[in-house]
């Protein structure tokens, strides 16, 4: 049953995705440039609206199905009313807000690349009453918080509330970056709010690829929602001396879906809490949360229930990498309710964890002591050796000697983290992408214009090429990379060189070796 829920929800996100792109082959498009001089019509860059056209202060004015694309600039929000939407093109239809860039930028008239390579900010929030809104800034991933975000909301005046708050359903947002005013504020300001009522839940709300961060409240809170889901999103730094915040705050929720997400430096009672109300088949996989400083502390958990009021069922969490977290108990707890399962889990460097109220087992704990009421697994690994590849650098990478690689059960879905097939049942969120193969076809050109180049064919994974000459390491370059020129080489002397593909700590074989004598006369061409 809760199965058959999970891809239910998953395919029918790709539905709707499909029939978003469909609807937008037939839209017009309409343009906002800050600081635009033309006729203010909106139809093309010259003429470009300055900001989206107003009913009030506050309400836009969209049509749906038609596409709306802002500029680099600094923009007020907005907020959303049905009177002054035109829904000719059908109540279903998505209005789309999407960030100019070099690649797409809709009408060529009156476009200069510069207006497409930085962000649109926005000033003020922007609240989403009504459905079927695409808030797209198409650029920035969630797995990097320094990449730059097509969309940013930046407030000028420091207020509790929301940036950015979603009440209505299909509203989907990607590809925005969030920031509330800075830690330790004393303002109860949030990044994004999922916020139905109980007589309305929010259905099928998408954020994907946003980057929340420095923050002192709760960053994101989700109440009255349903069959919506949270994907790739970066979360960091939130910290307060009197305010007990949380990564996301939830308030009766169901069949929710968080991936894919990582969560940096949360301090608080917990990045994960769940408030009150009933929660019924949240799947929560494949996410990463981490402390650079004991300053990020959770004093709750992980994953957490901060009361006996949230019932919380059939709650799936599997294959989490937890690191370097302190606290009182840093594992998955809930006070009341059934059928929650916590597996293939990852805790390394952790003060003390803990799991309340669910079904565990081949969890792994390394340098992570148990808390003193948890019942020992059957299948659990515990140690002290550091599973990843480079945990001081935050590479959460699994190493080849990793206690975790093939020691879970089947994961919830077929790919980790970076979106790659797992082959054997590793623990943590990040699968072992095996010892790589060797790079092939080795060859050497020598010219008049150089001392000559290596070139190969790549393996199909790894990370990097490393090159050697003459049995010692001289360079190494991407995986992506398929060329190398050697350096400072003597004239008239012969080289010999292999290379091998490097997959975190793992090298592959040596690929075939070439040999090769530099000529004099590129020397004296040189000289």
């Amino acid at each position: 049953m809760t199965v058959r829920k999970f891809l239910g929800i998953i395919a029918f996100s790709i539905l709707v995705l499909i029939l978003l792109a469909v609807n937008q082959s037939h839209a017009a498009n309409h343009y906002i440039r800050a600081g635009a001089t033309g006729t203010g019509t909106g139809a093309d860059w010259t003429n470009a609206w300055v900001d989206i056209p107003r009913y009030s202060t506050n309400y836009g004015i969209f049509v749906r199905g038609d596409n709306y694309y802002y500029a680099d600039g600094n923009y007020s929000g907005w907020w959303t009313r049905s009177q002054q939407i035109d829904s000719t093109a059908g109540t279903t239809a998505f209005v789309n807000i999407k960030k100019a860039t070099i690649a797409d930028h809709g009408t060529e008239t009156g476009w200069i690349n510069i207006y497409g390579d930085e962000q649109a900010i926005f000033t003020t929030s922007i609240i989403l009453f009504n459905p079927c809104f695409l808030l797209d800034g198409q650029v920035g991933t969630g797995s990097d918080s320094t990449s730059v975000y097509g969309f940013k909301i930046d407030k000028t005046v420091l207020e509790a509330g929301s940036s950015l708050s979603i009440q209505a359903d299909s509203v989907f947002v990607e590809h925005f970056e969030i920031t509330t005013g800075g830690e330790d504020t004393e303002v109860a300001a949030r990044c994004i709010a999922i916020a139905g009522i109980a007589s309305n839940y929010v259905t099928n709300a998408q954020v994907r690829n946003c980057y929340s961060h420095d923050s002192s409240s709760q960053m994101w809170s989700i109440s009255y929602t349903d069959s919506s889901t949270i994907e790739n999103n970066y979360f960091q730094r939130l910290h307060n001396i009197t305010i007990h915040g949380a990564g996301i705050q939830f308030t009766n929720t169901n069949d929710l879906i968080i991936r894919y997400n990582i969560f940096k430096d949360i301090d608080g009672t917990a990045p994960l809490d769940w408030v009150s109300g009933t929660e019924d088949s949240v799947y929560i996989y494949n996410n990463v949360f981490f402390s650079t400083s004991s300053q990020y502390a959770s004093s709750n958990g992980v994953i957490t229930s901060t009361s006996s009021s949230p019932s919380a069922t059939n709650i799936f969490v599997y294959n989490n990498t937890i690191y370097n977290i302190t606290g009182e108990n840093l594992g998955v707890g809930f006070y009341a309710g059934s059928g929650n399962i916590v597996k293939n889990n990852l805790w390394y460097n952790c003060e003390q964890v803990g799991i309340v109220n669910a079904t565990y087992d081949y969890n792994a704990y390394l340098s992570s002591p148990l808390r003193g009421t948890m019942t020992a697994e059957t299948n659990d690994i515990v140690g002290t050796s550091d599973p990843f590849v480079n945990s001081a650098g935050y590479d959460f990478h699994l190493t080849g000697n990793a206690e975790t690689i093939n020691k879970g059960v089947t994961p919830l879905i077929a790919t980790d983290i970076e979106g790659n097939a797992y082959d054997t049942n590793d623990i943590g969120a990040y699968r072992y992408k095996g010892t790589p193969t060797a790079p092939t076809s080795l060859a050497s050109t020598v010219n008049r214009a150089s001392h000559g180049t290596l070139t190969w064919t790549k393996a199909a994974t790894g990370d990097s090429t490393q090159i050697y000459q003459n049995g010692t390491w001289i360079a190494s370059v991407p995986i992506a990379i398929e060329t190398y020129s050697p350096q400072n080489r003597v004239a008239g002397t012969s080289y010999n060189y292999y290379i091998v593909t490097k997959n975190g700590t793992d090298l592959s074989g040596a690929s075939n070796a070439v040999r090769v004598t530099t000529p004099y006369y590129a020397i004296r061409r040189i000289r």
